[in-house]
């Protein structure tokens, strides 16, 4: 499933203002929900082909193909990578951050992950999207993905650092001619992968104001969210339904489009799995209630709207059917 974290939209609203190009509009019309650029969900995540879509809609009415190649050259390494950006700063050497960075990608893109191959005086740091056929494109991924890739290296190997060139797997969007000025190398599409190629005595540079020590105790809090961001369908789809409720909306089609697939194959996967989006949706719903009855002090009219019923009444039943009371009961239980 093809998600990565919300992280990944920071300073957009920004980048689409200075063309002129509203953001909000852009997001709604893309299926990216309005949340995704608060700074409290950078944890959370956003389906890969929304966010394809978002740039594609905003080259179309600015004429302008590095989009996204420029937000990710914009990016900062604790801001997108979080903790993991944190303990790869604490490393000795680029090398070992690199490396860090490698076992953890899936904390910041899941089927996903980073590549270090390193072939005599070179190295390609490369990113390999996982069942990209599922996906529409994944061009947009690749650009953002190697212009984050510049902006942390530069970051991790000092103002001076350059790359020897960038290779995309994809074909040469109709106005690339900026790129090579904007990532300071050759630029080459239609490549066996989408990679930075640089010197391979660039890993052992030594990275300013790394604590060694420091880095242990953080890599381990890194290993407890890994296991919390392992690869987890119905996690993933529960928490996509919440997303869809927080935004209005609670239908299978909504979840299915942020996946970035139909209907009917969300159906088939969660039939494999030995569930259903009924069962899901009650079971998220459930946890919501329970939650906002406790620790809110929102109407219950107004949770049972969030939670798209369209009448009191069929709330108060499921509730009562979730737990032989009604919701006034269970906010009164001390």
């Amino acid at each position: 499933m093809h998600l990565v974290r919300a992280a990944s939209l920071s300073g957009f609203d920004q980048l689409m203002t200075s063309y002129g190009l509203n953001y909000q509009e852009l997001m709604h019309k893309a299926g990216v929900p309005s949340w995704a650029l608060e700074n409290d969900r950078a944890n959370d995540y956003l389906a890969l082909n929304s966010l394809e879509k978002l740039y594609d809609l905003a080259e179309t009415q600015c004429s302008e193909s590095s989009l996204a190649l420029s937000l990710g050259l914009k990016q900062e390494l604790p801001t997108l990578l979080g903790v993991l950006g944190f303990v790869m700063q604490q490393a000795e050497t680029v090398g070992e951050a690199l490396t860090e960075l490698e076992h953890y990608f899936s904390y910041q893109m899941q089927d996903a992950f980073v590549h270090l191959q390193v072939q005599d005086d070179y190295v390609a740091l490369g990113l390999v999207v996982q069942n990209a056929a599922e996906l529409d494109s994944i061009r947009y991924t690749s650009e953002f993905a190697m212009g984050a890739g510049i902006s942390m290296l530069t970051s991790l190997c000092g103002p001076q650092w350059r790359p020897l060139e960038i290779q995309f797997i994809h074909n040469a969007p109709k106005k690339h001619q900026q790129f090579s000025q904007l990532l300071k190398a050759p630029v080459f599409f239609k490549q066996e992968q989408s990679a930075i190629i640089f010197k391979a005595s660039d890993l052992a540079i030594k990275i300013a104001d790394a604590s060694p020590s420091l880095q242990t105790h953080v890599d381990r809090y890194l290993k407890q969210l890994e296991m919390q961001f392992s690869v987890d369908p119905i996690a993933q789809i529960e928490k996509l339904i919440e997303h869809a409720l927080s935004s209005g909306s609670c239908s299978a089609d909504k979840v299915a489009g942020l996946l970035g697939m139909h209907r009917r194959s969300l159906h088939r996967m969660l039939l494999r799995l030995n569930t259903s989006y009924t069962e899901l949706y009650e079971k998220v719903s459930k946890d919501i209630a329970f939650r906002m009855l406790k620790q809110s002090d929102i109407s219950i009219t107004m949770i049972a709207n969030m939670l798209c019923y369209s009448e009191l009444s069929a709330f108060s039943r499921a509730f009562r059917k979730w737990t032989g009371m009604s919701p006034k009961q269970f906010r009164n239980l001390k």
